[in-house]
């Protein structure tokens, strides 16, 4: 399984893709459902032309996910000695994390006018409430993203000045 993959995976996922898309556009342009822009807001939420696309996205989402997680499982336990630097490295972007959780606060700024009324205008549609925890853990991945955003970037600087030396 593992050869066929690596030899024909692209582009079976590229033509289950495509055989997918083409379904999909299929359905869509057959329906007689009559949908235009000045239709009503109800009529367009009854309608299921969309249905097929909205439901294969999901699947083939999870799909990938799943695949992602059991390849990168399978090839972390057949070759645990190869996969030392990437465990290594998810191990410091899950300090970083938890770096990022523990200095957000757990409330939005004063400053921040327009983020605050955001906020009520969410919870009031939505008819929930952003607890400090959800704050915490929202800010944490800002943060945790900018530091690796900066990181990545002074990677990619030095790499590249070093290789010009060489």
């Amino acid at each position: 399984m593992y050869d066929f993959l690596k030899k024909h995976g692209q582009t079976v996922a590229f033509g289950l893709g495509v055989l997918i898309t083409l379904i999909f556009l299929v359905m869509i342009f057959s329906s007689d459902a009559g949908l235009t822009a000045e239709s009503e807001d109800t009529d367009k939420y009854k309608s299921t032309v969309y249905s097929f696309g909205i439901a294969a996205a999901i699947l083939l989402t999870i799909l990938c996910a799943v695949a992602a997680v059991g390849f990168g499982v399978f090839q972390t336990a057949t070759n645990p000695k190869g996969s030392l630097r990437g465990l290594i490295g998810m191990g410091i972007v899950a300090v970083l994390a938890i770096v990022g959780y523990s200095i957000a606060t757990g409330t939005p700024a004063d400053d921040h006018v327009s983020l605050v009324e955001a906020v009520n205008k969410f919870q009031d549609a939505q008819d929930s409430e952003i607890t400090s925890g959800k704050y915490k853990f929202i800010g944490g991945s800002i943060l945790t993203s900018l530091i690796l955003l900066v990181v990545s970037v002074a990677a990619l600087l030095f790499f590249g000045i070093r290789s010009f030396f060489k």
